[in-house]
């Protein structure tokens, strides 16, 4: 999985994976995601509510609803993602709803586990075809446990928009003016999104973006601090250093030793 994608347009139509740590940065993808979480735990917020997930809990996203795993503990975490058109007689259910609540808690030996279960231990041929067929048969005892509510389309597009050009632009020197003339937007408009959707500032999302890009160049590399700090977009190692450490609570040195 490629954690520095803020904006995820995935090239399979269904994935199954595991993961020790949860990206902490507010996302969104056109597929359904679940996420079972065998050890650890994470804070989150989708759609601008805030929720906890932990051990035995099954986190159901329904597509392009934005979503950020903030403090999450290291652990075990299985996702798991389809398109909706791999969705067998519920595209529609998912295109035009969200889930009232996204938590399911269950036990280890439900029949939903089970079956998720059964695609993270598959290792055959044809196996998106297996991963589609074990998401979809948990898919269907899923929504007879959760209550679904239509979904507000109002500014979702242009939203998308905003989180895709900070994706696509967030290493070079990239400004809030620059945003809203090229989307042809107010710059207003822009700020109130993002504070009203992701809790967060124009400034403070591009940082996020480069941080998380530096955390996983710090985990996967042996590139030098300054030559990552230089990489992700900051103009010096000092302000790199100053917002690495407001972000992850740690400093680069720290991050790359215990990771």
């Amino acid at each position: 999985m490629n954690n520095n994608v803020v904006y995820e347009n995935r090239i399979k139509h269904v994935e199954v994976w595991a993961e020790d740590y949860l990206k902490p940065i507010p996302h969104l993808h056109k597929e359904l995601e679940l996420i079972y979480v065998v050890k650890g735990e994470s804070h989150l917020f989708i759609d601008n509510r805030k929720m906890t997930i932990s051990d035995g809990d099954l986190f159901i996203c329904f597509p392009n609803q934005i979503h950020c795993y903030e403090s999450s503990l290291h652990g075990q975490y299985f996702l798991f993602t389809i398109s909706p058109d791999f969705c067998i007689g519920i595209k529609d259910v998912l295109s035009d709803n969200v889930p009232e609540n996204n938590i399911l808690k269950l036990s280890k030996d439900d029949d939903i586990i089970k079956t998720l279960f059964s695609a993270v231990t598959y290792y055959g041929q044809y196996k998106e075809t297996y991963y589609a067929g074990c998401i979809n048969h948990a898919l269907a005892m899923i929504l007879q446990k959760i209550s679904i509510t239509p979904r507000i389309k109002s500014n979702s597009a242009t939203l998308q928009s905003i989180i895709k050009y900070c994706t696509g632009n967030y290493l070079s020197d990239i400004t809030l003016d620059d945003m809203a003339r090229e989307l042809h937007l107010s710059k207003y408009h822009i700020s109130h999104l993002l504070n009203s959707k992701l809790g967060i500032s124009f400034s403070g999302y591009i940082n996020m973006l480069r941080i998380n890009n530096a955390c996983e160049l710090l985990r996967r590399t042996d590139k030098s601090i300054a030559s990552i700090s230089e990489e992700v977009g900051f103009g010096s190692i000092r302000t790199f250093n100053r917002v690495f450490m407001q972000i992850m609570k740690t400093t680069p040195y720290e991050y790359r030793t215990h990771n």
